[in-house]
């Protein structure tokens, strides 16, 4: 997940040298982008925390049911996807964009991005399903081949072959296509749990208990990110060009927590399908140090090292000061970012769906929303960069209380 950090923080780099302009634009869809690998990572994560679960219980009929049923959810899904995406490409970013080269750069770096959609899914999927027989490296190499790909096509698209952000959404697309190639070798060459496209409907129903409230819950900042999008690019067009930096930048770390937070989910499925609530616990925790220890380094870096990391973008003076300030100021929410995405694994291993949709929900349509409306009327725009954290402050109270009611409940001898 690291190595794909690099890659999105790569082929923004260019984009942002290519043109200013299309660097906003391109980071105007990825509210839509993302909510579209929310689908696919939610399918994945669901069939993953199910398939573990098999595999602890020694069920493995149930084990090959649910990975035919998975496929087929994940493929339909995949081009129902890419088809309306596709369909409100165009009128999506005239929403928020008022010029002719933004918008055309932005369009067509969807549109092509949009066409690779059921390789993302092929690539999510088999990653999960690796991931619950234990072979995260395979897992690793699906995932990071496509960055690698990505980011030595970017430049050749983009710059050599004079393509923009079109050129960058064909380098992702190809890139996208190469880890699901790679997906299928190392699929069909394991000894994991193999099946044939099915559907059973309680396989199904069990999938969607955990992947609906992810695909949910992942969604919730994509839907979180339009009403911001469209607060911030009030400011102007740079401003939106900053923010669009901090999200890429932001990205490199909360994946890194990411990474544990989806390791924590097949982990605690296997061992809670055991019958081991005291290693579920345990390995609750140590996800939680680990992953705190991680944003805290970045909060201190981000202190430290904005305005170089602003710099990597631009040599703009003016857009390096807005950039640093903002930068700091939004990294504050590394602070106490952690305990979600941790709690989020842990309730997805158990099964508990609801329970981490509730948490996310209440964080960005309760909390966040509010205080981010609140703090631009205060504030403007120095208030707004603080709205995360100042939304991540009464989560951590909910967390505790809710984490106490699944101890007593799911965790308890």
């Amino acid at each position: 997940m690291s190595l794909q950090a690099v890659y999105n923080i790569a082929d923004s780099l260019f984009i942002a040298k290519y043109s200013e302009e299309a660097f906003a634009g391109v980071s105007i869809i990825q509210p839509l982008f993302l909510a579209v690998l929310a689908l696919g990572n939610g399918i994945a994560a669901g069939e993953g925390s199910l398939l573990s679960k098999c595999l602890g219980e020694r069920n493995d009929k149930r084990a090959i049911s649910s990975v035919g049923t998975a496929w087929t959810i994940a493929m339909i899904s995949a081009t129902v996807s890419s088809l309306f995406v596709i369909l409100i490409n165009r009128s999506f970013v005239e929403y928020f964009l008022d010029g002719d080269f933004a918008i055309s750069e932005a369009v067509r770096y969807l549109y092509v991005v949009a066409l690779s959609f059921p390789f993302v899914f092929v690539a999510s999927l088999i990653s999960f399903i690796l991931q619950s027989h234990g072979m995260s490296k395979s897992s690793m190499v699906i995932q990071s081949s496509g960055a690698i790909v990505n980011i030595i096509l970017d430049p050749i698209f983009i710059f050599t072959l004079d393509m923009g952000a079109f050129g960058a959404g064909l380098a992702t697309a190809i890139g996208f296509s190469l880890s699901a190639i790679i997906a299928l070798i190392l699929y069909f060459k394991s000894k994991c749990t193999k099946s044939r496209f099915s559907f059973s409907a309680l396989d199904g129903k069990r999938i969607f208990q955990i992947a609906l409230p992810s695909m949910l819950a992942q969604a919730a900042g994509p839907i979180v990110g339009v009403v911001l999008n469209k607060l911030i690019v009030s400011y102007g067009i740079g401003i939106m060009a900053v923010y669009g930096m901090y999200i890429k930048m932001e990205s490199f770390m909360f994946l890194a927590a990411s990474g544990i937070g989806s390791a924590l989910i097949v982990i605690v499925g296997y061992n809670y399908g055991m019958g081991d609530y005291k290693r579920v616990k345990k390995c609750f925790f140590t996800s939680l140090a680990l992953s705190w220890s991680v944003m805290i380094l970045g909060f201190i870096f981000f202190q430290l090292f904005s305005p170089w990391l602003v710099s990597v973008f631009t040599e703009d003076a003016e857009l390096i000061a807005l950039g640093t300030r903002a930068f700091r100021s939004l990294c504050f929410c590394f602070l106490l970012t952690s305990p979600n995405i941790i709690m989020t694994g842990l309730l997805q291993g158990l099964g508990l769906g609801t329970k981490s949709l509730k948490i996310t929900y209440s964080r960005f349509f309760i909390f966040l929303i509010p205080l981010a409306f609140l703090l631009n009327y205060l504030w403007g725009i120095n208030g707004l960069w603080f709205a995360y954290f100042a939304a991540d402050v009464p989560t951590v109270f909910l967390l505790i209380k809710i984490f106490k009611n699944v101890n007593r409940e799911y965790l308890s001898n």
